[in-house]
């Protein structure tokens, strides 16, 4: 399983870059979540609930 998250106006990371990645991961299981006002640490920041958020419900999604 792999979950790929991208901050909205992450500098570092470009969207593009992020979306080439997560298109050539080879798992059956994955998933892209874009944090909304999110920069690169968005875990660290305002939107942190939103990013535990979908954090934990990616990890409740996988079967082990």
């Amino acid at each position: 399983p792999t979950l790929v998250i991208a901050g909205e106006f992450d500098p570092l990371a470009a969207a593009e870059n992020q979306a080439k990645l997560f298109t050539r991961l080879a798992t059956g299981h994955k998933q892209f979540v874009s944090v909304p006002g999110g920069d690169h640490a968005a875990f660290l920041e305002a939107p942190r609930a939103y990013f535990i958020h979908e954090l934990v419900g990616f990890l409740e999604g996988v079967s082990l």
